[in-house]
């Protein structure tokens, strides 16, 4: 049992905000014990890529799966930001989606897949979010739909949510402020 080595806190430097992100010093260790420099690191599981990220470190060639739209999107996110790990070029394939299959993949897998689409960052609450499923870079709140009959309650509901998210960020700012 290794005792030296925490868990990802929540204000972390290293936390991409992946739900199930390990610590780069847990896979490091890992890797370390299981591989050598040159070796090739599989990662069937990727998710937001931290075994990949502790493979480039450690000079490791590896390949990284996740069936998961969003776990690659994270990952190439993380990759593209840490290039200067890299002597050599990575590529990152993406398969494409039919319809049925994004209308029946589970409905927050769906949301943060189109939020990042858009370049978005997806709410990470599930449930809760007050109808705002994420923002883009400028700020601009993002609510996804499934449904065929997106009508003016949907509409009016948005447009509800955003005066109150755009409310609760001005009493933060005042209050920061004062």
């Amino acid at each position: 049992m290794w005792t030296d080595i925490n868990n990802v806190q929540a204000h972390a430097k290293e936390r991409i905000g992946y739900p199930t992100q390990k610590p780069l010093a847990l896979l490091r260790r890992i890797i370390e014990m299981a591989s050598n420099e040159g070796d090739m690191v599989l990662d069937p599981f990727m998710g937001g890529g931290t075994t990949v990220t502790a493979a480039a470190e450690l000079k490791r060639h590896w390949i990284g799966i996740d069936q998961s739209v969003q776990a690659v999107k994270v990952t190439e996110l993380r990759l593209m930001n840490a290039r200067d790990l890299f002597s050599e070029s990575f590529v990152i394939q993406l398969h494409q989606y039919d319809y049925d299959t994004l209308r029946y993949q589970n409905a927050f897998a769906f949301e943060t897949w189109i939020i990042e689409q858009y370049g978005g960052t997806p709410n990470t609450r599930q449930r809760g979010d007050l109808g705002i499923d994420g923002k883009t870079r400028d700020g601009v709140p993002i609510q996804v739909k499934r449904s065929d009959d997106i009508g003016r309650n949907v509409i009016d509901n948005f447009h509800s949510a955003i005066m109150r998210d755009d409310k609760v960020l001005y009493e933060r700012n005042k209050s920061e402020n004062a």
